[in-house]
């Protein structure tokens, strides 16, 4: 099967991720830089009561967040400058987070609606992976959400999602070729 044809019969339901890591609206900022840094991933949706998509939030918005609070404050922005000592991938520990938590503590914190992405780029879990992709490359995005039609989560694409997808098709390629 060649590459167009394979990308227009895989549908967004095949690649997606259906245990998502999700926020709400009203989290406090430093509770969702520490899920993102202990998921060790850069984004998640933001989902309301009903499990409607409402955002996305992403480490973009910490640092906007951290930038807006410099600038008002005249202080340079913690988050910001500063990476952890001694992180190790796949620990829940970071040794300075209590410092990060801590400065977060000082003030009168925002939540994850005020800092979140509103424009939403979304797709249905029966979108073809090449539909998929053009929206990812159209937005400059690297991860799509698929809702149903009432706008609810019901799973993620990212580009890793898509590299897995692709590597897997090619090896199974390989593999029907070897056996001829």
């Amino acid at each position: 099967m060649h590459v167009a044809e394979w990308l227009n019969t895989v549908r967004a339901r095949d690649v997606m991720t259906r245990e998502v890591v999700t926020l709400g609206p009203d989290d406090p900022i430093s509770d969702a830089a520490h899920l993102l840094l202990r998921e060790q991933i850069s984004g998640a949706p933001v989902v309301n009561d009903l499990g409607i998509c409402v955002g996305v939030f992403s480490a973009s918005d910490v640092l906007a967040y951290e930038e807006d609070r410099a600038t008002q404050e005249s202080i340079r922005p913690s988050i910001y400058y500063r990476t952890p000592e001694e992180y190790e991938v796949g620990t829940e520990e970071w040794t300075r987070w209590e410092e990060v938590q801590q400065e977060f503590a000082e003030e009168p914190e925002a939540t994850v609606e005020q800092y979140m992405t509103r424009d939403l780029v979304t797709v249905r879990d029966e979108t073809p992976l090449a539909e998929v992709i053009r929206q990812m490359l159209d937005a400059h995005i690297h991860r799509i959400l698929v809702v149903d039609e009432q706008s609810r989560l019901v799973g993620i694409i990212t580009t890793t999602d898509v590299l897995g997808a692709l590597l897997r098709q090619a090896s199974r390629e390989r593999a029907v070729g070897a056996g001829q």
